[in-house]
């Protein structure tokens, strides 16, 4: 016997991982989750520029520079936390 699962089962494991996916950001940090962010549109830039070559250039370029865009934007975004030890003063 085959185990049919429903549609309605399908929607229900959808959104079950839509809440937990919204609890795991709500807990984040903002650094933390514009770290995550740029670090999954750098994977997908370089399996979009994989995808690019295998096709041998024949499919749009878009694949992977729209996510390289948003890497950069969401790295750009990442606040920085530079401690730096030294006193701003004059010099002898």
């Amino acid at each position: 016997m085959m185990n049919v699962i429903s549609k309605q089962s399908y929607k229900d494991c959808f959104f079950r991982g839509i809440i937990f996916l919204k609890e795991m950001v709500s807990k984040m940090s903002k650094e933390r989750l514009f770290k995550f962010l740029t670090l999954v549109f750098a994977i997908l830039t370089f399996i979009g520029a994989g995808y690019v070559l295998i096709n041998k250039g024949q499919v749009n370029a878009g694949y992977a520079v729209v996510p390289c865009l948003f890497c950069i934007i969401f790295s750009c975004l990442c606040p920085s936390k530079k401690k730096s030890g030294k006193k701003k003063g004059k010099r002898k």
